[in-house]
């Protein structure tokens, strides 16, 4: 988990007198990923304002993760800043543990998955005025939906606050988890005569199946001389796109075909005319009828060790379109 380590340079044995340094001194702002709250009680509206509704707005992030400083406050809505320790007392919180059933068992997910997120508790004590909790937190599964159990509310974190999402914002929230998302993976490097050959197949990360799918794919190889090439079922050569180095191809599944959740689908075999070194990019849009996935992998052959790397993966939810 980062937060922590970004912000004390550690995750554990923090100090009281770390935590007055680095928020209280250096005048430390809320942010992306970091909130502080004063807890003087623990009643249902400070439970959900104070504890729920900041981690499900990490969660729901883009970074999914952040750090809920406990015993420490801010100027509020005049500024963001940390100003002051404000230990808590164990009749509030008596420590670490009732914090953490606090907190697991008001988090809720659509759709259901359990242990759907991590969750490190770091206990600051304070001999004589009780203790400070960090509490870090960090998503497992980035196609849930996070919200509180206490309000059935959808947060999420917008700078240095938790916001509120209406309810239109909540459909197109859901809609961009709730869909398949098809990603394009190379694996089993085989060697043939000519050159080496690997298999091209599609995997659903998403929660529903894929269907109508079309891919554009542009392979841009560091040896101009070489042309690789795509075959297999529904490929065809987007010749007139090719510039210099740069081969691009078109893959159109049968309207029939379902890609289904955690199902690898093989499709075609990507074939490299050479045994020698070489490197090849990769570039891939995939269109679903939900949405589509860009993604750059880099395929690199030297010594005759094969390495696939994914460098980039986006998916956008047509609604989310301008």
């Amino acid at each position: 988990m980062k937060t922590l380590i970004e912000i004390f340079g550690k995750e554990k044995n923090i100090k009281i007198e770390e935590v007055e340094e680095k928020l209280i001194k250096n005048k430390y702002k809320e942010s992306q990923i970091f909130d502080a709250k004063a807890i003087k009680t623990i009643e249902e509206d400070f439970k959900e304002s104070h504890l729920i509704k900041p981690v499900i707005s990490f969660l729901n992030s883009k970074e999914g993760r952040g750090l809920l400083c406990l015993g420490v406050s801010t100027g509020g809505k005049r500024n963001n800043i940390c100003e002051k320790i404000v230990p808590i007392k164990a009749e509030v919180i008596v420590n670490g543990e009732r914090l953490r059933a606090l907190i697991s068992d008001n988090v809720g997910t659509i759709p259901v998955v359990h242990d759907n997120f991590s969750m490190n508790i770091e206990v600051v004590s304070d001999q004589t005025m009780g203790n400070i909790f960090l509490v870090e937190v960090e998503i497992k599964d980035r196609n849930c939906v996070y919200y509180s159990k206490i309000s059935d509310y959808v947060y999420v974190r917008n700078n240095d606050e938790s916001k509120k999402l209406t309810l239109p914002e909540e459909i197109v929230f859901i809609n961009e988890k709730i869909v398949p998302r098809i990603i394009l993976y190379a694996d089993q490097m085989k060697e043939q005569e000519e050159g080496v050959r690997f298999n091209l197949a599609y995997r659903n990360e998403g929660l529903k199946p894929g269907k109508q799918v079309s891919t554009i794919i542009v392979i841009h190889s560091s040896n101009k001389e070489l042309k690789p090439t795509i075959k297999g079922m529904g490929v065809s050569s987007l010749s007139g796109l090719n510039i210099g180095e740069y081969e691009s191809f078109q893959i159109n599944l049968p309207s029939t075909s379902l890609i289904y959740p955690k199902l690898p689908t093989f499709f075609a075999h990507l074939f490299i005319p050479t045994k020698n070194d070489f490197k090849c990019y990769i570039q891939a849009e995939i269109y679903e009828s939900s949405g589509k996935t860009i993604q750059e992998i880099l395929i690199s052959y030297e010594n005759k060790k094969e390495k696939i790397e994914e460098l980039k993966r986006d998916f956008i939810s047509y609604l989310s379109m301008n």
